[in-house]
């Protein structure tokens, strides 16, 4: 039986949420502007979203695996560790042109047992992505020409000829200069010096603080640090092929900001660089030790690498030239294992290409570019709502451009009466949903009615009904009367006890530590629409706590009248399945 306390109500919801659904989804195959369009009725569309989307068992999430890495202000970040406070580079999809700005929302869904995942690798892509995600993309015309980039599903791009874009261009507004750069010198050339110390500086704790030291054998390099030092400092040959190059506070910003104690590192500010300033670092890591140099490629345009053992290191100059259209590939180049290697790291690769902002895949007509598969995983998928729908991600050291979720129809619901724990549940939902809570500070009058019998204990606090229930591990228990009346009890002490705290000057925020997890706890909480399925899936099970699965059964037929026709398959297929491992 349900508490008479309980209560769900609608405060405000989408108008036609199938149809937006439909308008959403038909965007993503239609030539034409879809507001131009008349769409079918409301009960169609939802037929056709259900068709199309959900049906079939083709995972209605379209997400990323865990080990994808996304674009964030700062560089690659895993999306396990992405929070609503970074910035990630929005991407349009027609000139690669991107801005950072707050995702709208993040999306982490757990896969259902069985489920595969999409897997397209090749010598420059890697993605693993589910079913129905959003690709980016352009096909090939009749006559060799390719296409505009358009968004179309996974699942649709099986064993076609398309090609994807692997890098943005970072708009103006968005980049920076360190605040920090050091004055009365050209800070290119100090770039330029700090990709050269980076590849071939030596870390070491100098006498002198305002000097930086090479060992250097080829004359190239020599050259190179001599014009360097010329413009920076000054720079004095050593024996044993060292170079000291003296040059005061450029010196000791290099220091602070591309080494540490353990090694070589990169600062996070390198990300937002404008494009010359970029360019010059380039320019003196590729002059350094430790790359190789080919004037040209057969596809054109320059093409060299740097190895280094500092992977996080080389992942942010990776980000940097991706976000100035320049291809870069982060590969193993040799993993130094084995007993010969004991003291060894593995060491990485990052491969250049100039003028290669586009990708070809192609695995069909007997000519494999590449290899795609149905991979079977297991564990949550992420992803972003940004305003363009298409995110720069990498996996495996490869970048490329892709779509992000679409979550359009939301639905907000005031939910009153259930226990403080319901609320701790459900706020475990944070992707696609917000919340706002009752405070516990500024609501205790409702406590103090329950001393002065303004308000009955069960109006404030909630008890369950006398019955039978079970434990965690399945085991039934009685809870009697008796029991009941001695929790009530409880509660009411315990209203006692905070009123005596206020007496005695206590704040409400210190008082409240006395009052039980029975307190009832009123919230306003707003989903989208798979985001409320997706609470559906974890919480309407049959294992799920009582409190709220009588929360989504309140829910329930809010939604139903909602949208009619998802709700008819939801309840059909999915509806206390527990699909979704919890």
């Amino acid at each position: 039986m349900t508490d008479p306390h309980f209560r769900v109500e609608v405060l405000a919801r989408t108008e036609h949420p199938q149809t937006l659904c439909w308008w959403a989804m038909h965007q993503d195959y239609s030539e034409n502007f879809v507001f131009d369009e008349d769409p079918p009725g409301e009960s169609e569309a939802g037929a056709i979203c259900v068709k199309r989307l959900l049906a079939g068992d083709r995972g209605h999430y379209g997400c990323y695996s865990d080990d994808t890495l996304v674009m964030t202000d700062t560089g690659w970040k895993a999306w396990p560790d992405v929070t609503t406070d970074d910035l990630l580079l929005a991407v349009d999809i027609e000139t690669g042109a991107g801005r950072f700005e707050a995702p709208q929302a993040l999306h982490a869904y757990a896969v259902a047992p069985g489920d595969h995942l999409y897997a397209a690798a090749s010598q420059r892509l890697d993605q693993l992505v589910t079913h129905d995600h959003r690709m980016v993309v352009s096909s090939r015309r009749k006559d060799g020409t390719w296409r505009d980039f358009r968004f179309e599903k996974a699942c649709d791009v099986v064993g076609r000829p398309v090609r994807y874009r692997v890098t943005s261009e970072l708009a103006c507004a968005d980049r920076r200069l360190p605040l920090d750069r050091p004055g009365g010198v050209d800070f290119a050339d100090v770039l330029r010096l700090a990709g050269f110390y980076y590849g071939d500086g030596v870390r070491s704790s100098n006498i002198d603080p305002g000097c930086l030291r090479f060992r250097l054998r080829r004359e190239r390099k020599i050259n190179y640090l001599q014009e360097l030092g010329s413009s920076v400092g000054v720079l004095e040959p050593r024996a044993n092929d060292r170079y000291t190059l003296y040059c005061d506070h450029v010196a000791s910003w290099i220091e602070k900001n591309f080494s540490t104690e353990h090694g070589k590192t990169v600062p996070f500010w390198l990300v937002r660089l404008p494009r010359p300033e970029l360019l010059a670092f380039l320019e003196g890591l590729r002059s350094s030790d430790g790359t190789r140099y080919k004037p040209t490629t057969a596809r054109g345009g320059e093409s060299w690498a740097v190895d280094s053992c500092e992977k996080d290191a080389l992942e942010r100059i990776q980000a940097a030239a991706v976000l100035n259209g320049i291809s870069v590939q982060l590969l193993l180049n040799n993993p130094n294992e084995g007993s010969q290697h004991t003291n060894h790291r593995p060491c990485w690769r990052l491969s250049f290409n100039y003028d290669r902002p586009f990708a070809r895949f192609e695995a069909c007509h007997g000519r494999t570019r590449g290899t795609e598969e149905a991979v079977a995983y297991e564990g949550f998928v992420y992803c972003a709502t940004v305003s363009t729908g298409a995110l720069l991600v990498s996996r495996n050291g490869k970048p490329v451009v892709s779509g992000n979720c679409l979550e359009h129809p939301a639905i907000t619901f005031n939910v009153g009466g259930f226990p403080h724990a319901v609320m701790q549940q459900a706020r475990t939902h944070r992707v696609g949903v917000s919340f706002d809570v009752q405070s516990g500070r500024y609501t205790g009058k409702r406590i103090l009615d329950v001393c002065t019998g303004d308000r009955d204990a069960e109006e404030v606090f909630y008890l369950r009904p006398v019955g039978t229930y079970r434990d965690r591990q399945g085991k039934k228990y009685d809870y009697t009367e008796d029991q009941r009346i001695v929790h009530r009890i409880i509660c009411i002490d315990s209203a006692g006890r905070y009123k005596l705290a206020l007496e005695n000057g206590f704040s409400e925020e210190h008082a409240r530590d006395i009052i039980p997890y029975a307190i009832r706890q009123d919230f306003v909480v707003s989903f989208n629409l798979r985001s409320l399925l997706h609470m559906f899936d974890l919480r309407f099970k049959k294992d799920a706590q009582l409190e709220i699965q009588q929360m989504c059964e309140l829910m329930w037929p809010h939604f139903a009248s909602w949208a009619p026709e998802i709700a008819e398959w939801y309840e059909k297929n999915r509806l206390l399945k527990g699909r979704l491992a919890p």
